[in-house]
């Protein structure tokens, strides 16, 4: 037999909002919604109300009924609707509101949502705000001598999911809440930004196993988490030169998302310490070395990547200049600490030399590595090559001079002998 209409949309309502139980307002019971049963995954046998299971609770005897089975649960026979089709084909016509087949209930379109221009907080079933201004609250009655209500627990249907399908179409949110195109440029510097992070956390996942490379761990840590308030920085517009139909970031908002220019200035600190202990560089310096040093020049060429995405931004007012100021500084820091690092683990420096005369490419070398036993005995001298004479256009004439005085030397020998 069917459920009141009343206690259809109690339950769609609770279903709608992620809810595995809802209170009957006639006993005061706490009823599980056909949510709670798929996430329990299998029929208790109890007839409950909502049974996804091909079960009803209905209260008919199993003997009166042939389609009973002989625990007394009776097979429901309810067909599925396309709630979403009956929807779509009302709004095609231009109505507001449809028939629900199965309660015989006035269900309100999108469409006349739409036109209220505003949310209602019931959590209707075709709701096109996102973000509802008012929830209303769920009215429990008291409790009854006679009547045991358990106690609702309430699991989020999305807990452990990071997905919200709300950027499937290209857009996403910013810090204020406005939806907008993630092929912009504010989302294009944000990307660049979050690929530096994630190059940094590379370069840290390096550094754990050298206990030498303490310091390097402890400031990329630091950095880090500097850049994520760059991230936020960007993500909360200035104004709306970028922006279409632009939402004003709150007083909160701004505070939250400001950026302490003393951060610029930390950098240049650490800069100075580590370039009195380097030696002074006269040419070139090659993006070579162990894992470490390598990746922090992977990452400084995505900083200053990054840097270029900021610019726009800065120069429209959307951000600050001294997000522009920590970025630049931010790639010379990542430089000076790829040295520090090949210092400090003892690699080779190698810097560019012009190799346009030289057969042989030799490059210049920083060697930090400390001076063993060995280093104090006398470097043998390598030994030359042995150059063989080979036949072509440009020494054709020396090697037929060659020939020319061994043929007259055999001569003159075999005649000395005679």
């Amino acid at each position: 037999m069917p459920l009141p209409p009343d206690i259809e949309d109690l339950h769609r309502v609770a279903c709608e909002k992620g809810e595995e139980t809802y209170i009957d307002p006639g006993t005061g019971f706490t009823v599980f919604t056909k949510l709670g049963h798929l996430n329990r995954g299998k029929c208790c046998g109890f007839r409950c109300r909502h049974c996804p299971y091909e079960y009803a609770n209905v209260a008919q005897e199993a003997s009166t009924n042939p389609g009973s089975d002989p625990n007394g649960r009776t097979q429901c026979d309810v067909k599925e609707v396309d709630y979403d089709a009956l929807h779509r084909e009302a709004v095609e016509a231009g109505k507001q509101r449809y028939t629900d087949p199965k309660t015989g209930q006035h269900i309100l379109t999108s469409l006349a949502h739409k036109l209220r221009g505003s949310c209602c907080g019931s959590g209707c079933r075709h709701c096109p705000y996102s973000s509802p201004a008012d929830k209303k609250e769920e009215n429990k009655s008291e409790k009854s001598k006679n009547n045991f209500r358990r106690k609702s627990t309430k699991r989020s249907k999305r807990r452990g999911i990071i997905y919200t399908r709300s950027g499937d179409k290209g857009k996403t949110a910013l810090f204020t809440g406005q939806r907008w195109s993630k092929d912009s440029e504010i989302f294009e510097a944000l990307g660049a930004v979050d690929e530096l992070n994630a190059n940094l956390g590379l370069v840290h996942a390096h550094c754990i196993s050298d206990p030498k490379l303490k310091t390097v761990k402890e400031d990329l840590e630091t950095i880090i988490c500097w850049l994520l308030d760059v991230g936020s920085h960007i993500a909360t517009p200035r104004n709306g030169v970028l922006l279409e139909n632009y939402k004003k970031p709150t007083e909160e908002q701004l505070k939250r998302s400001s950026f302490d220019p003393n951060r610029t200035e930390k950098l240049e600190t650490w800069m100075e310490e580590m370039l009195g202990q380097l030696p002074d560089i006269t040419s070139f310096v090659l993006p070579t070395g162990s894992k470490v040093v390598s990746s922090l020049h992977v990452a400084r060429t995505v900083c200053r990547r990054a840097e270029r995405y900021v610019i726009p931004l800065v120069k429209a007012g959307t951000s600050e200049e001294q997000i522009l100021k920590f970025m630049n500084r931010l790639s010379d820091f990542l430089f000076v600490l790829s040295r520090y690092a090949a210092m400090i683990c003892g690699d080779q420096e190698l810097t560019y030399v012009s190799v346009k005369s030289v057969s042989i490419r030799r490059l210049h070398r920083h060697d930090y590595k400390q001076p063993s036993q060995s280093a104090s005995k006398p470097a043998q001298t390598p030994k030359e090559p042995i150059s063989i004479l080979l036949w072509t256009p440009k020494n054709r004439n020396q090697i037929i001079s060659h020939i020319f005085v061994f043929v007259v030397a055999v001569f003159i020998g075999k005649y000395l002998v005679i």
